[in-house]
């Protein structure tokens, strides 16, 4: 767990998305009618689908964060990198290079100490999160570059809708800033998270168990934020997860006693589930609409397949 023993601030949050497709065009001759039907009923309707590659959109969202944050390239001392496709994203194959070539020199970041996250995958943000606000606190550096970038392989075995209808993955990167100095975003209060690896050996048709082992997850990371802020879940104006089904939010809602009003779910129909990108997209959104009052709490939720992260932040 992270505590806040000094201030910590998240700004100039940017995004890049591929194109965003209708529902029924994206996912064409790759699911049946009552799979669309259910993801139809999940609250989800756009999909966001790149031509360019994971990294070629990391350098879209991080450019904007240099360009209208008007910080110069040399002001960056780290760039934390989270991914679930670091390793290439057309044909699989390793390809490491890509991010020197296509991210760090052409922004002028080659100096830039770089650091990759990638085990949490749609829960990466809470993972990269901790790393870049610990580079500052150490004193390792004095602004961080975060960068969260994916997108659906066009490899064979490789799908976009889940078959439980809880998530259409979409291709999309975000960025921000990580600093001592306050900006236009957030305070970061607080970051927990909690894993399970167990989760993996559930069998197939034992959805009810992995439920329970996710609301556990959930509840021991918001748990340890509720604790360190002395917060309650009323005390948090907004609600921000991954853009799962609708469904699936409120249920994450239900478990944590915040009323639905506070839940963000604006992006599930407009894009679907960007990755890890999500948290960051959806913070960004909700400044753009002005949804967020200075001082007012927005607990952040950054959830994957076995790792379950909590991030409580004040908007300034």
């Amino acid at each position: 767990m992270m505590s806040a023993r000094e201030a910590i601030y998240l700004s100039s949050i940017e995004y890049a998305l591929g194109s965003v497709l209708p529902m029924s065009q994206a996912l064409a001759g790759q699911v049946g009618p009552e799979l669309m039907r259910k993801l139809g009923d999940g609250g989800f309707s756009g999909v966001a689908v790149a031509e360019r590659g994971a990294v070629e959109l990391a350098a879209a969202a991080a450019g904007a964060v240099l360009t209208r944050g008007n910080i110069g390239a040399s002001a960056i001392d780290a760039v934390v990198y989270a991914t679930c496709s670091f390793w290439g994203d057309e044909q699989g194959e390793a390809n490491r290079g890509c991010l020197q070539s296509q991210l760090l020199d052409p922004l002028g970041l080659a100096h830039a100490l770089l650091s990759g996250v990638a085990l949490a995958e749609s829960g990466n943000l809470a993972s990269a999160l901790r790393v870049a606000c610990n580079l500052v606190r150490s004193g390792d550096a004095e602004t961080v570059l975060l960068v969260t970038a994916d997108r659906v392989p066009g490899i064979p075995g490789e799908y976009r809708a889940m078959p439980n209808a809880t998530a259409i993955n979409s291709d999309g990167a975000a960025a921000c800033l990580i600093t001592r100095e306050p900006r236009h975003g957030f305070e970061v209060e607080h970051i927990a998270q909690h894993a399970n690896p167990c989760i993996l050996e559930r069998v197939k048709g034992d959805g009810f168990g992995k439920y329970l082992d996710i609301v556990a997850g959930l509840r021991a990371a918001a748990g340890a934020v509720f604790r360190s802020t002395g917060a309650s879940p009323d005390q948090y104006r907004w609600l921000v997860t991954n853009n799962y089904s609708v469904p699936t939010i409120y249920g994450f809602a239900e478990a944590l006693d915040v009323r639905r009003e506070r839940v963000f779910v604006d992006n599930v129909a407009r894009f679907a589930h960007a990755f890890a990108a999500d948290g960051l997209i959806n913070l960004a959104d909700l400044l753009a609409a002005a949804a967020a009052r200075r001082g007012e709490r927005v607990l952040a939720l950054s959830t994957g397949p076995l790792t379950w992260g909590a991030i409580s932040l004040r908007r300034c």
